[in-house]
Parts: C-alpha cells; sequence; structure tokens
C-alpha cells in the first residue's frame, strides 16, 4: 500500500466515526430526557386515584333505571338496592348502597309467554331461591364494575 491510499482511506472514515459518535450522544440525550420526564412524572401517576376507587367511594354513580318501571338493556346489571348516596333523591349509588348484582338476561317470550327467539328485550333475572331479596335498580355495566372491581 501506498500513503496515498492510506490518507485517502483515514479521510473517508473520519466522517464515519464522526457520524457514529453524533448518532450515540442523540441517543444518550433522548434516553436522558425520557428518564428526566419520568422522574417528574412518577410522582404525579403515583397520587392520582384510580377511577374505580374514587367511584366506589363518592356518590356520582348514576342509577340507569328502576326495575319496576324500566327495562334493563344489553350489559347492564340488575342490582340490589340498600339504599341511595344522595339525601333522598334516589338517583345516585356508591359501593354502600348496592348488594348483589346480576347481568341481565335475553328475553325471548311474548306478552302470552310464547318464545319468539327475536324480541331482544331484556329482563331483571329472578334472584336465587331463598335469598331473601329483590333487584330493584339497573346499572350500566361500567357503573357496576366501577363499584364492585377495586
Amino acid at each position: 500500500m501506498n500513503k496515498d491510499t492510506l490518507n485517502s482511506n483515514d479521510s473517508e472514515q473520519a466522517p464515519i466515526a464522526l457520524e457514529t459518535q453524533a448518532d450515540e450522544l442523540n441517543s444518550k440525550m433522548t434516553r436522558r430526557r425520557l428518564l428526566k420526564g419520568a422522574a417528574f412524572g412518577a410522582p404525579v401517576i403515583l397520587t392520582l386515584r384510580s377511577g374505580a376507587l374514587m367511584a366506589a367511594a363518592s356518590c356520582n354513580t348514576g342509577i340507569k333505571g328502576y326495575v319496576a318501571d324500566s327495562l334493563p338493556e344489553r350489559g347492564d346489571y340488575c342490582v340490589q338496592l340498600i339504599k341511595t348516596c344522595d339525601g333522598g333523591a334516589g338517583r345516585k349509588v356508591n359501593s354502600e348502597s348496592i348488594g348483589n348484582g346480576t347481568p341481565a338476561t335475553l328475553d325471548d317470550t311474548n306478552a302470552d309467554g310464547y318464545i319468539t327467539g327475536d324480541d331482544n328485550t331484556y329482563t331483571c333475572p329472578a334472584p336465587p331461591d331463598g335469598s331473601g331479596y329483590t333487584y330493584s335498580i339497573i346499572l350500566s355495566s361500567a357503573a357496576w364494575t366501577s363499584l364492585t372491581i377495586i
């Protein structure tokens, strides 16, 4: 090899080495920014309360309807009401206000009691035999979940 070949190889490798160093520096800075963001964001995230926990403790969950005068829809829950928590207005509950609940069931019978199979009407099932309670309110699936799963 002659001296000119060595010099040209060195000059070609220098920009490649600089690009590699710049990429490494860039990735280190990105990593550093990510860690700084996590360090500042972690205390905020850790102090936030769970939505389900807040719903269970507060009196914010609305009753979708009463079994006596409305029909549940697909995904709704028929629930035993112990008491409302909104000072007698009768529209809000919390986890201490409700008892047992069961998903609404599809009712394929018509008014004469014949099975039609095309009705898409949901009803509240009868509580288990000997349970001693009745279902009195209808809650949406999301409301039921927020009150019972913490």
